[in-house]
């Protein structure tokens, strides 16, 4: 879910604006005529590049320096005060904030509506072991999928690392095709628009199949070449 509880979706609302703010004051439309005009970019190219560059200097750096260690502290802060009636202190909002939002290790969060059965003096205390002890077993609370419960059994942890690094520049290279229609994400939409939609393609569609299949085969030749070292 894109957000928890009522306070955290008010801190994401928050950051939603702050970017369409910084979308309006980069002018965009501007900037793709630009690259269209002058630099001879196909439409899908320039969208590429768009959203690459503001998710890597605007997005990013606004969920990194605005929403961590603030709006999602804040919204923590009220619902631990008004919603679970426990008076903490903001240092203690801000280090037990991750446990009321998703997270990517963790994409469910705790409500924890079990304090307020407690005196309240001892809520606090409550909180900080119970995070303790998500923070400490990060296997049991934490939402893995089958493959990658397989690959962390199958692979040393560097082999793990280098996994999900030498995934990213092709899920890189998938989005441009994807937004290009150029490679296998653009045959993917034209087998689409062929075969199943009647003319229509679904970009998002080819995305995410391209992604599955080429990271089904990243994973089985890391398998093969960690089993070739061990054996």
């Amino acid at each position: 879910m894109f957000y928890s509880h009522t306070y955290d979706f008010l801190a994401k609302l928050l950051l939603f604006v702050l970017m369409v703010a910084a979308f309006f004051i980069l002018q965009i439309d501007h900037w793709q005529q630009f690259m269209m005009t002058h630099w001879g970019l196909r439409e899908g190219q320039v969208m590429f590049f768009i959203i690459v560059t503001i998710t890597a200097f605007f997005l990013l750096p606004l969920f990194v320096f605005v929403y961590l260690p603030f709006l999602s502290p804040a919204a923590a802060w009220c619902y631990l005060r008004f919603s679970l009636k426990t008076p903490v202190s903001w240092a203690i909002a801000k280090k037990t904030e991750s446990l009321f939002r998703p997270t990517l290790k963790r994409m469910q969060w705790f409500p924890l509506k079990d304090l307020k059965e407690i005196p309240q003096e001892e809520r606090e205390e409550a909180l900080l072991l119970f995070f303790n002890e998500v923070q400490s077993n990060p296997d049991q609370y934490g939402n893995k999928s089958w493959m990658d419960e397989y690959l962390r059994q199958n692979l040393s942890k560097n082999g793990y690392r280098a996994f999900q690094i030498t995934l990213l520049p092709i899920a890189l290279w998938v989005l441009y095709g994807t937004f290009d229609q150029s490679g296998i994400p653009g045959w993917l939409s034209r087998l689409q628009a062929n075969y199943l939609f009647s003319g229509n393609h679904y970009p998002m569609l080819s995305f995410l199949f391209a992604m599955v299949v080429f990271a089904l085969l990243l994973a089985a030749l890391f398998l093969l070449f960690s089993r070739m070292i061990r054996s």
